[in-house]
């Protein structure tokens, strides 16, 4: 959503309007998809839209270069937008510094206050906001509308620190070893098959679009990669097919892959390939596994699967990972912190600790007028 919503705020954007008006009257598209389209072409044409220069008007300091922003599972131009020059960018951030001298100074009950405004904003146009990020992303409507909701929580969070800026407690409610390394492939795939790859805005489907077609290639390279190193592509890695002259058939999809016959050594296991591929590599003891993954210059997040509470508080303890999911995953509700260790991103977002990031300790000290000085200079 934010690099949609980035390119409406960009000043001196383009004629917005023509391409989402000519994607409606050129496929003929479902009603939910139509209906998002319809409501993105009266938001950008309305006098409410963000698409006024937001930062200044100086054209001396416009880009000519445009861009577009297209959707994912369909390739329909959505927006076209004039990109930031360098001038603009740095205009952006001085005007961020200024404006955050503005923010430091309201009380901050009042900063509460308007957070919590924010809040509210956001679940009120909850539908409209889940449609825009689909229409950006190309992800399941269920997985924006979850997203968005853990928006809205996360800003009435960081609203709640505000007035007291205290709190440090928050209480909430894949590699298989050897022996089961055979029949774990088997339940994956029989898994991955039940996984319905398909329009985003249908009720039912598990995982949409990638977001560019460039990523799309990416992710294919690394599979064929892996394949050239000597990995097997036991399952999907190609592109899903979908009925002749379907708005689909420009998509960004791609079948979730199953990768065998890995190695430690392989880009596709080094890197983060932020696709759907699975790279399996089995294991045969716990010391064998924590040192294999702890190898990695990454650390964003590991997981236990166990039925050992011992062996999962063990491994846990020593995965040199900045989050780590027993027994589930993917689950990072509002205060608890979240970031990586290694290569893997700086410092932690979603919690308290994200607030402590943006701040400075400073010592003040005052003279009292009548207490002894502990150092006197003569």
């Amino acid at each position: 959503m934010l690099h949609l919503v980035h390119c409406f705020r960009f000043p001196y954007c383009a004629t917005l309007t023509s391409p989402v008006s000519r994607a409606m009257s050129t496929f003929t598209l479902d009603s939910k998809r139509m209906t998002a389209l319809r409501r993105l072409r009266d938001w950008i044409s309305s006098n409410d839209s963000p698409l006024k220069p937001a930062f200044g008007d100086n054209a001396s300091d416009v880009s000519n270069a445009f861009a577009t922003t297209h959707e994912p599972a369909t390739g329909l131009s959505l927006v076209y937008f004039r990109q930031t020059s360098t001038k603009e960018l740095d205009n952006i951030v001085s005007n961020a510094a200024r404006a955050q001298q503005t923010w430091c100074c309201l009380a901050p009950l009042e900063r509460s206050k308007l957070l919590h405004t924010v809040a509210s904003l956001v679940r009120d146009e909850a539908e409209w906001l889940a449609e825009l990020e689909v229409l950006d992303t190309g992800k399941p409507l269920w997985e924006a509308k979850a997203d968005i909701d853990a928006c809205a929580d996360s800003i009435d969070l960081f609203a709640g620190f505000i007035p007291s800026l205290s709190g440090s407690h928050v209480t909430v409610p894949p590699n298989p070893s050897s022996s089961i390394f055979d029949a774990f492939t088997v339940k994956l795939m029989e898994s991955m098959k039940r996984l319905q790859v398909d329009d985003p805005f249908l009720p039912d489907t598990s995982m949409g679009a990638l977001i560019t077609p460039e990523h799309l290639q990416k992710v294919l390279d690394y599979i064929s990669g892996a394949v050239a190193e000597g990995a097997t592509q036991l399952y999907g890695g190609t592109r899903p097919e979908f009925p002749e002259g379907s708005y689909l058939a420009r998509g960004n999809f791609l079948l979730p892959c199953i990768l065998t016959n890995c190695n430690d050594q392989m880009k596709v296991v080094r890197e983060e390939v932020f696709g759907p591929v699975i790279t399996l590599l089995h294991f045969d003891d716990e010391d064998e596994v924590i040192r294999r993954a702890n190898h990695s210059k990454l650390g964003l997040a590991g997981g236990v699967f166990t039925k050992d509470l011992a062996t999962a508080h063990r491994i846990a303890a020593q995965l040199q990972c900045g989050s780590v999911y027993v027994n589930s995953f993917n689950y990072y509700p509002p205060g608890i912190p979240f970031g990586g260790y290694k290569q893997s991103g700086f410092g932690r977002e979603n919690s308290f600790d994200s607030v402590l990031a943006h701040t400075q300790l400073k010592a003040v000290y005052i003279e009292g007028g009548k207490l002894p000085e502990p150092f006197p200079l003569s």
